[in-house]
């Protein structure tokens, strides 16, 4: 099983994120902010894999690191949990065609953060 865990501590988060790509679908999201924990949950849930990510961040002053910080820790993990990639399968775009307004491009940028791109804005083949 490809399985990863990570933390990552600075000083206006701590995070820890254990990702198994091998998983089922469970997620487990504890950011303090109600609509990326549901966010991440879904991503575990449609993407088939289990994630548990649990942060405390300087949500005093905005959710901008919290989230920041996440994206570049979970982008870590799926990069060191996916190896060479074997087994990793996609759905085509017209799996979900009461979406097509609402698609976003995903993908993991060379530094590790979840990259997110409009559908509309992205050069769809």
């Amino acid at each position: 099983m490809r399985k990863v865990q990570l933390e990552r501590m600075t000083k206006e988060t701590d995070i820890k994120v254990a990702l198994n790509i091998d998983g089922t679908g469970k997620g487990l999201a504890k950011t303090g902010i109600p609509f990326f924990d549901h966010m991440l949950h879904s991503m575990a849930k449609h993407g088939g894999f289990d994630l548990t990510c649990t942060v405390k961040g300087d949500l005093g002053v905005d959710c901008h690191h919290t989230i920041e910080d996440t994206g570049l820790v979970l982008g870590d993990a799926i990069k060191q949990a996916i190896g060479d990639g074997k087994g990793i399968r996609g759905l085509p775009m017209r799996s979900y065609p009461w979406m097509n307004r609402s698609l976003r491009w995903h993908s993991t940028a060379g530094a590790g953060a979840i990259l997110s791109i409009p559908a509309h804005l992205a050069a769809i083949p």
